[in-house]
């Protein structure tokens, strides 16, 4: 059986139905109404009008909905863009390059207090992590890098406790530092890329689920101890965020948006 024509009225009589074959029946049956007889008196002219264009509007309604029947079969659907049907542009052992490990540790008579944690590079000078990894009052940090298990010697520099924010200054400073981003999508897809329980930069994907009652942003991917300060990229590689706290029971983890970053909810 033929198949009508992508914007082409079928003609009439054609095996697909349609308007082609609705027109011609309807047009017959007004010409044959025009040509009766008809002997109730001169208002008998304008209800045949009357009848005339009510039939005219059927026949334009039929033609316009069969007419959409035939072609909504044939017509390639308009594919809707959103924003998070990008492609997939990070480089995951780039961006690794950029992430860190960091450790410190505090004697106080015969005990150790310490912590480790994950970090990520945003100057050459500089490494973002958590606050809360910094005050034990712990002078000095341990970073290791991704490509070596040296350990380098690295400061603190600047803290935002509010924010659960802190800077590092490390002594090695020849590694490329990641990109930032501008702007965090609810729904968008993202990489968490930690060191959780010593093991160093292993990556996990979610999404962004929703922004906490304290500025944080609940994301859908579980994290493990050692997780907090690791980097949030979106699917540019971009950072986005720092890793804060989890809630284990829900398998849930919460991150620092980076400051000036504009949440959009689309």
């Amino acid at each position: 059986m033929g198949e009508a024509q992508k914007g082409v009225i079928p003609p009439s009589g054609s095996a697909s139905g349609g308007v082609g074959v609705r027109v011609p029946h309807a047009l017959l049956l007004i010409d044959r109404f025009c040509k009766t007889e008809h002997t109730i008196g001169k208002g008998e002219i304008c209800m045949k009008k009357s009848v005339i264009l009510i039939i005219c509007l059927l026949v334009t309604l039929s033609a316009c909905h069969d007419y959409s029947e035939v072609n909504s079969g044939d017509e390639e659907k308009p594919v809707i863009n959103t924003p998070f049907a990008e492609e997939e542009t990070i480089d995951i052992e780039e961006v690794k390059n950029s992430c860190v490990m960091v450790s410190s540790s505090k004697r106080e008579g015969d005990y150790i207090y310490g912590n480790q944690g994950s970090g990520v590079v945003i100057d050459y000078d500089k490494v973002l992590t958590c606050y809360h990894l910094t005050d034990e009052g712990v002078p000095d940090f341990e970073i290791q890098y991704n490509d070596s298990d040296k350990n380098y010697i690295a400061t603190l520099e600047s803290i935002q406790p509010e924010k659960d924010l802190a800077i590092l200054k490390p002594s090695k400073q020849d590694v490329k530092p990641v990109k930032l981003g501008t702007e965090i999508r609810l729904g968008e897809k993202i990489y968490i890329i930690s060191s959780p329980q010593g093991k160093k930069n292993v990556v996990t994907t979610g999404t962004v689920v929703a922004p906490y009652y304290n500025g944080k942003i609940l994301s859908s991917i579980q994290t493990k101890p050692g997780s907090s300060g690791g980097g949030v990229f979106n699917t540019k590689g971009e950072l986005i965020g720092i890793v804060s706290s989890r809630i284990d029971e829900f398998n849930e983890t919460y991150f620092v948006p980076l400051n000036n970053i504009k949440i959009i909810n689309k």
